[in-house]
């Protein structure tokens, strides 16, 4: 996050040199490259949250206690906890 940050930062200040310019191509170009750092800005930050969550199910998954496997999983190796009646979590001893 914090590389996307420089870059935006860097960005602005191309930005703000450009603006005397009359080069419209180069304006465009500026323009999309900013548009595309914060459309890439907003995937890193849905992908964080997303990460967030799934370490967060993962703790609790963890933390449940543990039940027999479901009928679909009896026949893995390893030790199993039962997740809900369709899903087990797969332990590696």
């Amino acid at each position: 996050m914090q590389l996307l940050s420089s870059a935006l930062k860097a960005m602005d200040s191309l930005r703000e040199q450009a603006k005397g310019s009359k080069d419209y191509t180069l304006k465009e170009n500026i323009s999309n490259l900013y548009d595309t750092l914060l459309d890439m800005k907003a995937a890193v930050l849905r992908v964080e949250e997303e990460n967030a969550e799934l370490r967060a199910r993962i703790r609790e998954l963890e933390e449940s206690p543990q039940s027999d496997p479901c009928p679909r999983c009896r026949s893995l190796v390893g030790s199993l906890r039962r997740v809900n009646r369709t899903r087990c979590l797969v332990r590696w001893d």
